[in-house]
């Protein structure tokens, strides 16, 4: 197992370890609240150690004050917790990886963290939860083990779900027949009215609170305002490009637009139809030449459409439409149809 050590942690496989390993460095100069590093002294402010009682070592990861936090948590009876840090890339598996016991680490895939265990077992690390492990005569155990699932998509139960759409995508395809792209300033009236109706907050009120929260100390609501305003952006999903293999599902305005588009009355096809383009259309800049506004304009065609109502339709029937098949101990879900599962809830 080879990995990058930039910081100069030297593994430790049990609490008595780590305790001695508190007790013999010294603190940092001058630091006012003490601190002491984990590995190089240089890098204290990335990895550092700490005993907040007689039972527990702390071995904390990040790289500022409100960012820090214990990566890996040893107790006194030999059980160690993990937990995922506030920010991980494809970068901090070969630097987190020498706060494990040996034979263990860190691995990314698919943009997401694992942690491996003897054996090759994968298990998918989400944040706010904890991986509990007990240390045994040099032996690593998982007292928690997740249960990871694959998902794959049900042919005749998705056929029955866009049959829905057929009345609403008939009507579409002559309609673009004969329409010309929209631009962005053509968008976003409506598209603003459909995030409302769905009980969204508007956007100036998110613009406001942006500008309160740049002035604002809490890190954690600063990253939540910019969240959710980035979410209000992408309702009710974003859907082109990687956006839409990843993107977040808001079931309030999935509904509406649902409603919208099933609706044989097509009394809110035109609404609907500004939405998907909205998210679902090819965006190109044009330059309409001096004395005129250039901007970027959105051609939506059918092909974009039904890949769009495809998604809207699986995220509202996932237990329906999506099979899912629970895999082997230790076996690395694929990320595929998983972002079927991952709702947008705004609390602001």
């Amino acid at each position: 197992m080879s990995y990058y050590n930039t910081y100069g942690i030297r593994r430790m496989d049990n609490f008595a370890e780590a305790k001695k390993h508190f007790e013999q460095v010294a603190p940092i100069r001058g630091n006012k609240d003490k601190i002491k590093p984990l590995g190089h002294r240089r890098y204290w402010n990335m990895a550092s150690i700490a005993m907040p009682d007689a039972d527990t070592v702390d071995l904390n990861y990040g790289w500022a004050e409100h960012q820090r936090e214990s990566l890996v948590r040893w107790k006194s009876d030999n059980t160690f917790t993990v937990r995922h840090p506030m920010y991980a890339n494809a970068y901090a598996p070969d630097n987190m990886t020498p706060y494990l016991p040996s034979g263990c680490c860190f691995a990314w895939g698919q943009g997401r963290l694992f942690i491996v265990l003897p054996g090759d077992k994968r298990y998918l690390m989400t944040r706010g939860e904890e991986m509990r492990f007990q240390m045994i005569e040099g032996k690593v155990f998982m007292l928690n083990k997740p249960v990871a699932y694959s998902y794959r998509v049900r042919r005749m139960p998705m056929a029955t779900v866009m049959k829905e759409y057929e009345p609403f995508l008939s009507w579409l395809q002559v309609v673009l027949a004969v329409s010309h792209p929209l631009t962005n300033e053509e968008l976003e009236f409506p598209y603003d009215n459909f995030v409302e109706e769905a009980g969204v907050k508007s956007a100036k009120y998110y613009d406001d609170l942006r500008t309160l929260v740049m002035r604002d100390t809490d890190d954690a609501k600063r990253s939540l305002v910019f969240a959710e305003a980035n979410h209000r952006s992408r309702l009710p999903f974003a859907g082109r490009g990687v956006y839409g293999a990843n993107s977040k599902f808001h079931r309030e305005s999935c509904e509406l637009l649902q409603q919208w588009v099933t609706d044989t009355t097509a009394v809110n096809w035109v609404k609907a139809m500004h939405v998907i383009a909205q998210q679902a259309a090819e965006s190109r800049y044009v330059y309409a030449g001096s004395g005129k506004f250039p901007g970027y304009i959105r051609s939506l065609t059918l092909k974009h459409a039904q890949e769009y109502l495809r998604h809207l339709g699986i995220f509202l029937n996932r237990d329906e439409v999506l099979e899912k098949a629970r895999l082997d101990d230790g076996e690395a879900p694929s990320k595929r149809n998983t972002n079927y599962f991952t709702e947008i809830r705004f609390v602001l």
